[in-house]
């Protein structure tokens, strides 16, 4: 009988548990469940973005040993999470940091040349097609937002708003808005270059290509 992969959850979870308090297993792993293991890929469901940061930042080592000892090496990890509490149509799937040079696997190996006009190849853009201009919740509070959204998709080469910066609580539009504007640009030129990446992937890149010697790849890829 073979073992679902619920029941290998369990096992790993079962050695986290056994390795941290029981305050904080209960605060950071009791609510993470198994999505699914296939092809090597792990899928956790983690209650928000906030849980993955923190997992990245203060747990990765050891969900990573244990994820290691009951499914084996090589194992991709994926969170899922939904953007919009309670609303399963806008769930986001994350990889964990410590790949997240996937991200960066069609860059050239060689340093960036300034006088050489070349640009790495097509990329995962990282969007989700359902954060659209079509679908977003439109309403007199967030109206000077998507107006400049709309500006900036537009025309990027416009620098009146351009770079934005986008602030609000949890569950008010903010991914959706930002990767709207990725996706009308990508509607108007399919060949441009578009990515979307948390600021905690951000960072692990960086410090990963600092940590091999590989800033410049980094630079160049950006």
């Amino acid at each position: 009988m073979s073992i679902t992969h619920t029941e290998l959850w369990n096992s790993c979870r079962q050695i986290i548990r056994d390795n941290i308090s029981q305050q904080q297993y209960t605060a950071w792993f009791s609510s993470i469940e198994s999505v699914g293991f296939a092809n090597g890929e792990l899928r956790l469901h983690v209650p928000s973005s906030f849980f993955v940061e923190q997992l990245e930042e203060r747990y990765l080592d050891l969900l990573s040993k244990a994820i290691h000892k009951v499914y084996g090496e090589g194992v991709a990890l994926y969170y899922c999470y939904d953007a919009v509490n309670g609303q399963h149509d806008t769930t986001v799937q994350v990889r964990t940091s410590d790949q997240s040079a996937e991200i960066m696997r069609n860059v050239r190996v060689a340093p960036a040349n300034p006088f050489i006009n070349e640009q790495p190849r097509d990329f995962d853009s990282q969007l989700n097609p359902k954060y659209n201009f079509a679908n977003y919740c439109f309403g007199e509070s967030n109206q000077v937002a998507r107006t400049i959204a709309e500006s900036i998709a537009n025309d990027p080469n416009n620098k009146t708003f351009n770079p934005l910066f986008v602030s609000g609580p949890c569950g008010v539009g903010k991914t959706h808005l930002i990767q709207a504007i990725g996706i009308r640009i990508k509607e108007q030129n399919p060949h441009a270059r578009v990515l979307y990446v948390t600021a905690r992937l951000f960072q692990s890149q960086f410090t990963a290509a600092n940590h091999k010697g590989q800033i410049n790849n980094f630079f160049h890829f950006y």
